[in-house]
């Protein structure tokens, strides 16, 4: 199910946790759906949301088993031509500020994939990318086969340096120089998020089941932070109101 708020105002993509700006008085609307099927499973989950940078109108949205689907008028109307993708589990997506025709997909149904529903359908076939607006996708060198039972939780686009992106994995964080061509694993282990800090992108955290990481040159190294009371998976916040700030 969606909501939407008319207070909200595009920033950089990705959900909205991260570099996105939003207002303490927003008021959200149901937009549907509002039959849920019966039979199992209920209406689905939406596992991301992506605004254009450069046109709040239009908006994308990742679909835990169902694709990648298209908004071009606020949410009222949805369309997606992604059922022919090799996973259409989708767990983030990364849109381009420099030019939007450029996007990113990372497949593979993150959370879900760890409860009972598990099914090879929901792991990744890596993450794809379009040139075109989402028209057509294609793979990257951050790429697998299902049976590999990999997961991409997070992915985060460098917003000076947009061809830089990281990735958080069930199998460590990986990033990327060039655009996606070629990806270096930095940590090993099963990392469920990772965000920029909001005034310098050199200064990353991470986070696994126990612990969250930082590093404060891109990642060449990582710091362990105090290990946290959990056996779950962590998400973290940051603010730009005050970059010292992590949730």
């Amino acid at each position: 199910m969606l909501f939407r708020s008319p207070k909200l105002q595009a920033g950089a993509a990705g959900r909205f946790s991260g570099g996105q700006n939003h207002t303490s008085t927003a008021n959200w609307t149901f937009i549907g759906p509002s039959q849920i099927p019966g039979g199992g499973g209920g209406a689905g989950r939406i596992n991301c949301l992506a605004i254009d940078p450069t046109n709040s109108n239009t908006l994308w949205i990742g679909a835990a088993c169902g694709g990648l689907w298209k908004s071009t008028d606020g949410g009222l109307t949805w369309s997606t031509n992604t059922d022919l993708l090799p996973s259409i589990s989708i767990s983030d997506i990364a849109i381009d500020p420099t030019n939007t025709d450029i996007m990113y997909i990372a497949t593979g149904d993150k959370y879900g994939i760890y409860w009972q529903y598990e099914t090879i359908g929901q792991y990744s076939a890596g993450l794809l990318k379009s040139t075109d607006g989402g028209l057509t996708w294609n793979q990257t060198g951050l790429n697998y086969q299902q049976n590999n039972v990999t997961i991409i939780q997070r992915l985060i686009m460098n917003p000076s340096n947009t061809s830089m992106m990281y990735a958080a994995t069930n199998n460590g964080i990986y990033v990327t120089n060039d655009a996606g061509a070629t990806w270096t694993q930095q940590i090993s282990g099963k990392f469920y998020d990772i965000e920029f800090c909001p005034s310098t992108p050199a200064t990353i955290y991470c986070g696994d089941s126990i612990r969250t990481y930082k590093t404060v040159n891109g990642g060449t190294s990582w710091n362990p932070m105090p290990t946290i009371s959990s056996t779950g998976r962590t998400s973290i916040a940051v603010t730009p109101a005050n970059p010292n700030v992590v949730y």
